[in-house]
């Protein structure tokens, strides 16, 4: 007949078990800090992603600095300078800009060469 004897003893675990724990929590650990890693950097691609977003967004409407822009003026039958020229971009990605005239403030549009 079989003894039912435990395997291991209830007293203090041996220095071998300690070690092989020891590793193993290490090991543990090392998992849940590539996990938390992971889940950080997917949040700030998605983050980068969405600036990303904005920036574009910001930038179809951004005004130029450019104050000696010319457009032809409908009105005056005359090129003028573009009073408060803003950036825009056009249906089909070609870029522009819009502003009124400097003489008599009628709207002016001008396409601009692609950057």
């Amino acid at each position: 007949m079989l003894s039912s004897t435990p395997r291991f003893s209830d007293d203090e675990p041996s220095s071998d078990q300690i070690k092989r724990l020891e590793r193993l929590e290490k090991q543990i650990e090392k998992l849940e800090s590539h996990n938390l890693e992971e889940k950080l950097i997917q949040k700030l691609e998605k983050q980068n992603k969405k600036l990303d977003e904005i920036e574009s967004k910001l930038n179809q409407t951004k005004t130029t600095i450019q104050s000696n822009i010319e457009a032809y003026c409908v009105k005056c039958r005359q090129k003028r300078t573009i009073d408060n020229p803003k950036e825009t971009t056009m249906k089909n990605g070609r870029p522009a800009v819009r502003g009124t005239c400097s003489s008599c403030g009628t709207k002016v549009f001008r396409i601009v060469k692609k950057k």
